[in-house]
């Protein structure tokens, strides 16, 4: 199974706290950490749990429980053989390229996006959050949302949110969105 940097990060620093508990880098936040996190809950490495002791908050649950994630067996064993098996390839062959590629187009990616946060006096300026992390508030308050109150909130077509639910919540993130119909009323939201 092949790692990502930022899932290795997040797996070590898992791994080294008795807990087991995952903190989540700064430099993690919003759309990055939910696809690096919903890709490693999706590989069994990571797994939900009722909050206690001093685990990290990940989320707060539909019905107000807070939950942390902490590493799983598996994800320990697939950290130790990842360490073992990357240090061992240098032979330059085709996954120690595709490694190199991967690391050319993250730096690449990574400037770009450090120069255009910057304005005309060389100052950064704030990061506007993207509308993914928008509906993901929505969906993870208590009540969650409906589609009319998304579209309303991101001046959207309600087909639009539909669409952005299945797709990019559901299959791209691997998040759990569930719904429920109460007085005619579709009730959406993430589900742990």
């Amino acid at each position: 199974m092949r790692l990502t940097d930022p899932q290795m990060l997040i797996l070590k620093n898992a791994s080294q706290r008795p807990d087991g508990g995952v903190e989540i880098p700064d430099r993690f936040k919003g759309g990055p950490a939910h696809k690096i996190l919903s890709s490693l809950i999706a590989k069994l490495l990571l797994k939900p749990v009722s909050r206690r002791g001093a685990l990290p908050l990940w989320r707060i649950g539909p019905k107000g429980e807070e939950l942390a994630l902490t590493i799983t067996a598996k994800g320990r064993r697939a950290l130790h053989r990842d360490d073992s098996g990357s240090q061992g390839d240098q032979s330059g062959g085709p996954s120690s390229r595709r490694a190199d590629k991967t690391v050319s187009t993250s730096a690449s990616s990574a400037a770009s996006s450090a120069a255009s946060s910057t304005n005309s006096s060389g100052a950064r300026s704030t990061r506007q959050k993207p509308k993914t992390d928008a509906i993901i508030a929505l969906l993870s308050r208590r009540d969650g949302a409906t589609i009319q109150a998304i579209a309303a909130q991101l001046a959207w077509q309600e087909h639009s949110v539909r669409a952005f639910l299945s797709a990019t919540l559901k299959k791209h993130l691997g998040l759990n969105v569930v719904s429920r119909k109460a007085n005619g009323v579709r009730t959406y939201w993430i589900e742990a």
